[in-house]
């Protein structure tokens, strides 16, 4: 998150002005700016409006919470402070740069290949119209979608913000001490997604810099070319893998790309060699960029027809399997903050209460390369938009709403959740596993990795065993790994071809120009992290496999077997998997239940009981 110094307040000129407007008048493409404002929304838009430039070459949509029962005058206040062109939406109507558009009160408003498109407003409470529309920005521009939360109360604009930074645009708060209400800014820093946290004044000048930027303006491979940049990308791999542990060489080349140019963007760096230098000086800049890779992007119950026909093709056969004892035991791989998860949980609670077989324990496994994502995910708490993903009923049933805004899921369904700190990509798996769920994360994959990770979840499933996937990824190279069950919403079955695991070597973490410990071996002190690690362990020796692992001098090959399976290699005892998966695969729940009880947290970050990805 960046932050610039105070200027004085005035009117600010876009950067290159003349040049900068010609060079866009040549390309129809322009920033489209959504700003969401709640109370003190009026004297936001006001501010905002005096210190923009007549021509800055974006075009601005104002969405705030109005009272459908009556007109609003907001386009004309607002026009009678600024000489940029206001006007209230009208549906079809085209969006043209240099234009002010104002959402009218008794609508939502979409936008679709540059067309704002009403909606009426929904009867359902919570009204989330900034979250409505900034994710329709978001799909509709891509890069070119920029979004802004000012004062208000409540949460509107969190969940919008996150969903242009996963579809690559930036995304703005006002700084919360001078906004006139500070809910919504506060809600969308909760979120870890935005970019820039400044004063209106600054946060303008923010915009104007950002907006002409060739990243915004153009495509991310014109400001990252092929050739010799090449050889800088993997430099920048080795940075980011010897500061977090993550090597990101083996995703899609395009992915990486357009990450790493909005990264040099935000940073105002022109080359990726200046950006290398960057990484060498600012830890926290690998940190930042390491996250922009792993945003994370989901809801309760996405693709609801996917559940449905896990209810129909897969559940049946699990519990066939578990009547006479056993857990049904789920993966949950790439969970993001937890949404997915739960989302599993529930409908097999529910396929389990209409079967009467509710006896049957669920153990639910989710795991994601980020640790910020698996906090979130044992707190169980989710912003008011969980209410546009879960009915009724099941909002009643399984969340509670909590005093100040949002729901926590219930105790019931958070007992049989444990969320891990794991990558897929490198860790070895769990074993004896009934349904793994790895959704919208092969799809920033590689051709090489993703066939690794099927081989990996493959190994993971018992039989009966089931793999959902995304509605945009398909098996092509696993074809002999899996039998299709139902291919239009990306449900697979595990077939009997046996699979020898070939998980990453174990590498150490230093901090960006640190030097490594004569010989290669990192140096520790006993202290707490010491206990947390004991704790965790506790977790693996129960659920981890067995496994043995030999080196080649370039790999580490781990062999993992379970009962009633074949192993490429006899299979070990639990005590030769290797530290790395000690430390980094196991659940943190314990220890970090045991740092809370000895002092009351807000109700908002309450942990979970028992126990991300790139765009």
């Amino acid at each position: 998150m960046s932050q610039m110094r105070r200027p004085a307040i005035h009117r600010v000129s876009a950067p290159g002005s003349e040049e900068s407007h010609a060079e866009s008048e040549r390309s129809r493409a322009f920033p489209i700016v959504a700003v969401g404002a709640s109370a003190g929304g009026l004297e936001a838009f006001t501010e905002l409006l005096r210190v923009l430039p007549e021509h800055s070459g974006m075009a601005f949509v104002l969405v705030q919470h109005l009272d459908p029962s009556h007109a609003s005058y907001l386009s004309e206040a607002l026009a009678k402070v600024t000489k940029i062109p206001v006007t209230e939406i009208r549906d079809g109507m085209v969006v043209e740069r240099d234009h002010v558009y104002v959402v009218p009160s008794n609508a939502d408003v979409g936008i679709l290949k540059g067309a704002l498109t009403l909606f009426p407003r929904p009867e359902r409470r919570p009204h989330l119209p900034i979250d409505f529309f900034m994710s329709a920005l978001a799909a509709d521009c891509g890069s070119q979608a920029l979004g802004v939360v000012l004062s208000g109360t409540g949460s509107d604009g969190s969940e919008g913000l996150r969903a242009i930074k996963a579809g690559g645009g930036v995304a703005f708060a006002q700084e919360p001490r001078s906004a006139k209400f500070r809910g919504m800014p506060e809600a969308a820093i909760d979120t870890g997604v935005v970019d820039f946290l400044l004063p209106i004044p600054e946060l303008v000048r923010e915009l104007l810099r950002i907006g002409h930027h060739p990243f915004v303006l153009r495509r991310a491979d014109e400001v990252l070319a092929g050739g010799a940049e090449d050889v800088e990308l993997k430099k920048v791999f080795v940075l980011v893998r010897n500061a977090v542990g993550v090597d990101f060489s083996d995703y899609k080349a395009t992915s990486v790309r357009r990450r790493l140019a909005r990264r040099m963007a935000l940073r105002q760096v022109a080359t990726i060699s200046d950006y290398l230098l960057l990484l060498r000086e600012d830890p926290n800049e690998v940190q930042a960029l390491c996250a922009d890779m792993l945003i994370h992007v989901t809801t309760f119950f996405r693709d609801p027809a996917a559940f449905e026909k896990l209810k129909e093709r897969a559940f049946p056969e699990i519990l066939e399997a578990k009547r006479n004892g056993g857990k049904i035991r789920v993966w949950s791989a790439g969970c993001s903050t937890g949404e997915e998860a739960y989302s599993l949980v529930i409908a097999l609670m529910e396929f389990l209460a209409e079967e009467n077989a509710s006896d049957i324990p669920i153990q639910l496994f989710g795991t994601d390369i980020s640790e910020r994502a698996i906090e979130r995910a044992r707190s169980g708490f989710y912003a008011e938009g969980v209410t546009r993903d879960v009915g009724v009923e099941r909002l009643s049933r399984y969340f509670t709403k909590v005093d100040g805004g949002g729901y926590r899921i219930n105790r019931a369904v958070r007992e049989r959740c444990a969320f891990v700190k794991h990558d897929v990509t490198s860790d070895p798996p769990f074993s004896k596993i009934d349904l793994v769920s790895c959704r919208n994360l092969l799809i920033y994959f590689g051709q090489e990795l993703q066939k690794r990770v099927l081989a990996t979840l493959q190994f993971s499933l018992g039989h009966p065993g089931f793999l959902l996937l995304g509605h945009a990824e398909s098996i092509v190279d696993g074809t002999d790994l899996f039998s299709v069950v139902d291919k239009e919403n990306k449900i697979f079955e595990r077939t009997a071809v046996k699979t020898a695991l070939r998980v990453a070597a174990a590498r150490d973490v230093y901090p960006v120009g640190a030097n490594a410990p004569e010989g290669g071996v990192r140096a520790s002190t006993p202290g707490p992290g010491d206990v947390v690690r004991r704790t965790e362990s506790l977790l693996l020796e129960q659920y981890a496999p067995p496994a043995s692992s030999s080196t080649d001098g370039t790999r580490s090959s781990i062999s993992v077997g379970g009962p009633g399976r074949t192993s490429s290699r006899r299979p070990a005892s639990r005590s030769t998997i290797s530290s790395r998966w000690r430390a980094r695969a196991s659940s943190r729940i314990f220890a970090s239940r045991s740092r809370r009880l000895g002092r009351r947290r807000p109700s908002r970050v309450a942990p979970a009981f028992g126990s991300s990805i790139m765009a």
